[in-house]
């Protein structure tokens, strides 16, 4: 079958049937250039027999809220921030930090609940606006039926794959020359480091697009997929922060948490660790170096990813968790390598090829921090 390539002008080549799957173990083997795609890999490739991926996530609610409009003690309505008033149901019990009080809903109408104040050892107290509301749980009476269920949110986050071609030829000469094997393994590990850093980067940073038109689709990368948790910390690192921002992302459905790292905060991090907190260096883990780094009660991994450097993202980081996020191929579409015979080609001539994207779950369980 011949096969169309674009380098500049359109060259027709005819396919030697020399098709070379690249073995997971290779890309591994560069993972210090491209750690994240190394992850997903070691972590299993999902495969599907359409280009567009889709993922049905489940939102188990989150547990706080705000009161939106001050509050006198005496009143009985209160107004939660839009949209979560879906958190509550009656006899839900909601706690105010602020006060101390705790309250019991009786009824819910869109985002204002009607309530019972001073439900407890503490009395109603005035509510700021914008005061925190803490979701408790839930208090029956004995006997009594259960009529309204706590909705969980279902969602899809959707993706589609991407095509990634990286070409790789050495000229005639080259080819008669006595290192030609060593030159032609050369080309072919620098250019799959190429081909990787591509994926690697669009993985990170790409925007979604569907371009029906022209055949052609870009994959959404995690910048675009965090939206939840993203943390400024405002020119100092502290463990108070850190800890903040790592435990903000641990919900019923989270996993093992990797930080892909920028330089600058990896140095941050190394740093502060020499004070107040205790990480450990790991060693040559998926291929590439891992720290780990016991906060907050959980052990994140800790890897520094060139690309962020290179794509001027000093100083941030992207906390994934690993359970939420997948590498997807088409069938059959996964990194390969392809060498052509080209009779106007005067040397040898080949392509890596991927048809892949990145499947994210709930994005709560992840998140961006960035010291500016």
């Amino acid at each position: 079958m011949p096969l169309n390539v674009n380098q500049g002008s359109v060259t027709t080549y005819n396919s030697k049937t020399l098709q070379s799957y690249i073995d997971p173990k290779v890309i591994l083997a560069y993972a210090k250039e491209a750690p994240f795609v190394g992850y997903l890999k070691r972590m299993g490739v999902k495969r599907i027999r359409s280009t567009t991926a889709e993922k049905v996530v489940k939102d188990f609610g989150k547990p706080t809220t705000a009161n939106v409009g001050a509050k006198t003690a005496s009143d009985t309505t209160i107004t939660v921030s839009s949209g979560d008033g879906s958190m509550f149901i009656p006899n839900s019990v909601i706690f105010i930090p602020s006060t101390g009080e705790q309250i019991l809903v009786t009824g819910v109408t869109g985002d204002n609940l009607t309530v019972v104040r001073g439900y407890g050892e503490t009395a109603a107290a005035n509510i700021a606006d914008g005061a925190l509301l803490v979701y408790l749980g839930t208090s029956y009476s004995e006997a009594t039926r259960v009529g309204t269920t706590r909705n969980v949110i279902a969602y899809k986050n959707i993706n589609v794959t991407q095509i990634f071609r990286t070409p790789v030829e050495i000229s005639g000469t080259d080819e008669a020359v006595d290192a030609v094997d060593t030159d032609w393994t050369l080309e072919k590990k620098e250019k799959l480091i190429m081909h990787l850093g591509e994926i690697e980067r669009q993985f990170m940073f790409g925007d979604f697009k569907d371009d029906t038109s022209a055949e052609r689709r870009t994959a959404r990368g995690l910048h675009k997929f965090i939206k939840t948790n993203v943390y400024d910390l405002g020119g100092s690192i502290t463990s108070k922060k850190m800890a903040d921002f790592v435990l903000d992302t641990v919900r019923a459905n989270s996993g093992k948490k990797v930080l892909f790292s920028s330089a600058d905060l990896f140095t941050s991090i190394e740093d502060l660790a020499q004070q107040v907190l205790r990480v450990q260096p790991g060693s040559k883990k998926f291929g590439a170096t891992v720290a780990k780094w016991l906060i907050g009660g959980k052990e994140i991994d800790i890897v520094h990813d060139p690309v962020l450097d290179e794509a001027g993202f000093a100083g941030y980081g992207y906390l994934v968790d690993m359970k939420n996020v997948k590498y997807v191929t088409l069938k059959g579409r996964d990194t390969r390598f392809k060498e052509y015979a080209d009779d106007d080609f005067d040397g040898r001539r080949g392509e890596y090829l991927t048809e892949a994207t990145l499947i994210v779950g709930d994005e709560k369980t992840m998140g961006i921090v960035y010291n500016p």
